[in-house]
């Protein structure tokens, strides 16, 4: 474990559907959560509705130090916090951001299992909007290229359709 003077961004795990729930609580506990949430358009037998639906399905990111790790794991709806072999998966504040910038776009996203993405040149988009500067991953080559950004701690990739103009390579 590093400091526990200094902010994370620690990835939990929620009870199924618990998320939104979840995100209240900690706020009203005075915890920095961050659940990213995306519109979607669902269909019931007797109407259409547009939805707020977590991008990540029973993952929540807190920002806390190491010592308040505990105090979130007793919150209701909380089942664990997310660790790669001894490590705490975190989020840096640039794919906090990322996440945002997405979010904020609009767009359609789509969120894919990281084991089914193939890996690609990685590309910065230069658009001069709200992905300006932001980095990831090509992963289609046809004309409006699936721009992907890769949320290793969730074992997942956000993927947006981008003109391929827009992109340019990096190494």
């Amino acid at each position: 474990m590093q400091n526990d003077t200094d902010f994370h961004w620690v990835t939990f795990y929620t009870k199924p559907r618990a998320e939104k729930q979840v995100n209240a609580l900690l706020l009203r506990q005075g915890f920095e959560p961050y659940l990213p949430l995306q519109r979607q358009l669902r269909k019931w037998h007797d109407r259409k509705k547009w939805v707020e639906m977590p991008l990540f399905n029973s993952y929540i990111f807190v920002r806390i130090k190491f010592n308040q790790l505990y105090s979130v794991l007793e919150q209701p709806g909380i089942t664990r916090y997310v660790r790669f072999g001894d490590e705490i998966a975190e989020l840096t504040e640039k794919e906090i951001d990322a996440i945002r910038r997405l979010i904020a776009s609009e767009k359609e996203l789509f969120v894919q299992n990281n084991a089914l993405l193939k890996k690609g040149a990685r590309v910065r988009l230069i658009s001069g909007g709200v992905f300006d500067g932001l980095e990831g991953e090509l992963v289609s080559n046809d004309k409006n290229g699936n721009f992907a950004v890769r949320i290793n701690c969730v074992s997942s990739v956000i993927t947006v359709n981008v003109e391929r103009e827009l992109m340019e390579f990096i190494e």
